[in-house]
């Protein structure tokens, strides 16, 4: 894959990230413990975050010792090894191997239990309040949702637990819009006054013709109403693509909605050049990146509100992507991260960032600070079995920082989310003695200087 930037700009940016990053350990003084225990993370936006705690095995030992009935004496030696002689015998599933007995109402004592210490809860506030709640979109869907309360207000989080048809959900930046996205249409909820507003839907005859034509012309449902969908940081503009009016055409056509006006702009896929398009992500209110498909060569563009189409020149896998900021590699085998800016017409290179083992790609976390002012990359071991290691980047500094060192006899990185700016939530993990005993996690607080 090739990058149409200019030979010597590449070359600026590679000699810049190799001087300019701190090739020195970590300093054990950035590092806080937060607590001795491991925990989920889940961004409710960019400006809050949920926690749950996730059991270490002591904990798991904990429970089942407090689930043992005492007041039964245990099966005794001779009683166990008279069971497992015996064919027909077994053992109740009261019973733990060791003879001791768990009282009748173990199964809802474990789940009250598991579920007070993982109890989750978000970041930062004091009071906490989880409430459940049932939405129903449109007579048509009923949502089992959690309406959380967050420093600024609330956010309503669906409970994934729909089989029957395809179901996602976004959170605007601030958490106070959930965009709610079925089968049939895009919704989006306010979760401070409960009003939802209907985006598009396509109504149940339309989706009934295209369906039997479907079945009848492949043999199997290929009709999407909207997929791929994407919103801008305050979800008034949402991107899907679509085959509703284009079945026929066999393409998929990308729309671009702006739901405070209902102005929809239509892109339609070039089916004479084999065209397909997938959006990536809004750069701002106005652009939206889009990964070009088609027999000439595959390429990231820009589409905008105006209906422009802007080429980028640049070809790869998308990092992540905040506040007209890209960062993207070209290749699974080259650990370089190239950071650019999209400035409206074109984009700027700011850094290629050369990361000294394998490109950790999965995109479960935040890459960029909630201000943007900083951006993380990770990289992972040769066996790609664990991150070890990361390098974070300061767009006013323009320093490099290289985090590879462990607090506390750790032994690697598990996961990790921005608190703010300056500040990073990390679970590490410590192996057992043998490299097989069971692991341990902790986690910390690392403090940017």
């Amino acid at each position: 894959m090739n990058r149409l930037i200019p030979i010597g700009l590449l070359i600026i940016g590679l000699l810049t990230a190799f001087f300019m990053t701190d090739r020195g350990f970590t300093k054990k003084e950035s590092w806080t413990l937060y607590n001795a225990s491991s925990y989920a993370f889940e961004s409710l936006g960019s400006q809050n975050l949920l926690l749950s705690k996730m059991l270490q095995p002591s904990e798991v030992n904990e429970i089942l010792n407090q689930l043992v009935d005492t007041d039964k004496p245990p099966l005794t030696k001779q009683e166990l090894q008279q069971i497992n002689k015996d064919p027909n015998a077994y053992l109740t599933d009261n019973i733990l191997p060791d003879g001791r007995y768990l009282k009748e109402n173990y199964v809802e004592l474990e789940m009250q239990m598991v579920q007070e210490l993982s109890k989750p809860f978000v970041y930062g506030i004091e009071t906490q309040s989880i409430e459940q709640i049932t939405v129903t979109i449109d007579q048509k869907a009923t949502l089992n949702c959690e309406r959380i309360k967050v420093k600024n207000g609330f956010v309503l989080k669906p409970i994934i637990e729909i089989s029957s048809q395809y179901f996602n959900y976004i959170f605007s930046d601030d958490g106070s819009q959930t965009v709610i996205v079925l089968e049939n249409g895009i919704w989006r909820i306010d979760a401070k006054s409960m009003a939802i507003q209907k985006i598009i839907e396509m109504d149940e005859d339309t989706y009934s013709a295209l369906f039997d034509a479907s079945i009848k012309r492949f043999g199997m449902n290929q009709v999407f109403p909207n997929s791929f969908v994407t919103a801008n940081a305050t979800t008034e503009k949402i991107a899907y693509i679509s085959n509703r009016d284009s079945f026929d055409d066999g393409t998929n056509d990308l729309y671009l909605v702006d739901s405070a006006t209902g102005k929809e702009t239509l892109f339609k896929a070039n089916l004479d050049k084999g065209e397909y398009f997938r959006p990536e992500k809004w750069l701002d209110d106005k652009n939206l990146l889009v990964y070009t498909m088609g027999p000439y060569g595959n390429e990231f563009k820009v589409f905008t509100m105006d209906g422009e189409v802007i080429p980028l020149g640049i070809d790869g896998t998308i990092y992540a992507t905040s506040a007209n900021k890209i960062a993207y590699f070209n290749d699974w085998i080259s650990p370089i991260i190239h950071l650019v800016e999209f400035d409206g017409d074109k984009i700027i290179p700011i850094i290629d960032i050369n990361l000294p083992n394998q490109i950790d790609a999965r995109d479960a976390y935040n890459k960029f600070s909630p201000d943007n002012s900083k951006f993380i990359c990770s990289y992972i071991s040769s066996d790609a079995d664990f991150i070890n290691g990361f390098i974070i980047y300061d767009f006013k500094t323009k320093n490099l920082t290289t985090v590879d060192q462990f607090p506390d006899d750790n032994d690697y990185f598990n996961s990790y989310v921005w608190l703010n700016q300056n500040t990073l939530l990390f679970t590490l993990a410590k192996k057992g003695v043998n490299n097989n005993d069971e692991r341990t996690f902790s986690t910390w607080m690392y403090h940017l200087n």
